[in-house]
């Protein structure tokens, strides 16, 4: 083996070192989570005070979530749901910030229910009319744009 080539070994181990050392911090960075995803519990024959299981997954820790009975249609940047936010059960806020209804564990799942009602008007006072489709809905809460993620359609009686 010459000096040349011992030399030119060395120089490449090296560079490839230092490339490793730089990249491997972003090794991870170019993946894409996962969307956050919604299953709910019975979603037919809805009626006041039906109550419906839902498991969340996917969420993440840092973020914060609604979860509610919402219309389907609706025009605005605020969804179109069901209850007050008074009213215990009939919402959730899944959260890890004070005052939420539930935590979000490091693997992103939450279980929880909420308790439907019929009555109530969303923020901007728009009442809501399931007869035009209602939907158990995940979507950001108010520190995180409000943009809806995941929907369980469901068929609710007056």
């Amino acid at each position: 083996m010459s000096i040349f080539t011992s030399r030119t070994s060395r120089r490449a181990s090296a560079i490839v070192g230092l490339t490793a050392a730089v990249l491997m911090p972003l090794a991870g960075a170019g993946v894409a989570q996962a969307s956050p995803t919604l299953s709910a519990s019975p979603t037919k024959g809805l009626h006041a005070g039906s109550v419906v299981n839902v498991t969340l997954r996917g969420l993440d820790p840092l973020s914060g979530y609604y979860v509610g009975l919402c219309q389907n249609k609706f025009s605005g940047p605020v969804p179109l749901c069901t209850g007050e936010r008074k009213s215990i059960g009939n919402q959730l806020w899944v959260t890890n910030s004070p005052g939420g209804t539930n935590t979000i564990p490091s693997n992103g799942v939450v279980k929880g229910k909420i308790t439907i009602t019929l009555t109530g008007s969303t923020v901007p006072g728009k009442k809501v009319d399931c007869r035009k489709g209602c939907s158990v809905t995940l979507f950001h809460d108010h520190v995180n744009g409000l943009d809806i993620l995941s929907r369980v359609p469901v068929s609710v009686k007056y």
